[in-house]
């Protein structure tokens, strides 16, 4: 029995110090190797965000934040949508009327406990804008009936 129990533990070890534990950021920007036991680390990603010179807006609210996820459960089972577009889509719920989010800084949280579960979350923070041409509103999409 014990040395079922040491092969367990000596395959579990190898298995975290291995790169396929590695958790990847949902930005796809970096790799987070997890602790062996717990993982609790918050890291900026470097991302930018303009919107073309010809565009002309107005902003509607700063520091507009959104967050996204995604969560492996024993590594057998991973869900959620933890990309940058995510967090966006969220931020934007938040505000209405809010067209676009510029001036963007994402961070990642990532937390794990052994290998039973892993968590990476992508927090965004920006401007709210919504476009406008000589003070109108343009809709951000058409629809053909």
């Amino acid at each position: 029995m014990k040395k079922i129990t040491l092969r367990i533990f000596l395959l579990a070890g190898v298995i975290a110090l291995s790169a396929c534990t590695n958790v990847v950021t949902p930005s796809g920007l970096s790799s987070i190797p997890p602790g062996i036991f717990y993982t609790g680390m918050k890291f900026p990603s470097h991302v930018s965000y303009t919107v073309p010179e010809s565009s002309q807006y107005e902003i509607v609210q700063h520091k507009v934040q959104g967050t996204s996820s995604q969560s492996s459960i024993l590594l057998f089972a991973t869900y959620g949508d933890g990309s940058l577009q995510a967090a966006k889509a969220e931020a934007l719920k938040k505000i209405p009327g809010a067209d676009d989010i510029i001036n963007l800084n994402a961070d990642t949280e990532a937390f794990s406990i052994f290998l039973f579960y892993i968590n990476c979350k992508t927090i965004i923070t920006g401007d709210a804008i919504k476009y406008t041409s000589n003070g109108k509103s343009e809709p951000s999409a058409t629809v053909k009936q």
